[in-house]
């Protein structure tokens, strides 16, 4: 049973010179409930766009995004809220915080979601120690190194307790051992019964794939 399906989904942009720009064109896909889901491709191929239609975070030119058996085109921005809270997003810019600690830059998120301080702070320590980081609970993110940054955005991703963890790049800024470390947790997800989407080059992550899609121009090869 497919959690997302897309259909004849397209994003276009205009650029400084008022070209346009087909970021993503007629693409039709699913991605079934507890997978593994792959998108590969170059860079500037759709990954990133991609991710960003399924999480609901921008709106397509045309088409569209099915969620759990509704079409998030016929959703109220109150509904495509709760739609949301049902994943965990990880940018490849971290979107961190650099003032707060890492402990901090997890917890914020969960603040407007009710959960109580005392809980916000269990998840943070359990993420961070699921990633093997936490030693860096007080540390402020802008003294963290860009991988030590990439982790922390993934588990605040995590505390959010989502089904969907949609991540952009999750590897790109760790060496070896951190990203075999990631990618275990990715796998670990995913035992556990949690849809998770990658966008990636890694050829480790594509072996975890249970399916891969491959995108080239804004198109599915």
């Amino acid at each position: 049973m497919f959690l997302f399906e897309t259909r004849d989904l397209c994003k276009y942009y205009r650029d400084g010179s008022r070209s346009e720009v087909r970021a993503l064109d007629e693409v039709t896909l699913g991605i079934e409930r507890g997978s593994l889901t792959v998108v590969s491709g170059p860079s500037g191929s759709g990954k990133t766009t991609l991710l960003v239609l399924l999480g609901a975070l921008e709106r397509p030119t045309r088409g569209h995004v099915i969620f759990d058996g509704r079409d998030l085109a016929d959703c109220s921005d109150v509904a495509l809220t709760r739609a949301r809270r049902r994943m965990g997003f990880v940018f490849q810019d971290f979107a961190l915080i650099p003032n707060l600690t890492a402990e901090e830059n997890i917890t914020y998120p969960l603040i407007p979601r009710g959960v109580p301080r005392s809980e916000q702070r269990r998840r943070a320590r359990a993420a961070l120690t699921r990633l093997g980081m936490e030693d860096k609970l007080t540390v402020r993110a802008r003294r963290l190194s860009g991988g030590e940054q990439q982790r922390v955005a993934i588990a605040r991703a995590l505390a959010g307790e989502p089904e969907v963890i949609l991540a952009d790049e999750p590897t790109s800024n760790l060496d070896a051992e951190a990203s075999r470390t990631l990618l275990a947790t990715f796998r670990d997800l995913h035992a556990e019964g949690r849809t998770v989407v990658l966008s990636t080059h890694d050829p480790a992550a594509i072996g975890l794939a249970t399916r891969v899609y491959e995108l080239r121009g804004g198109r599915l090869k």
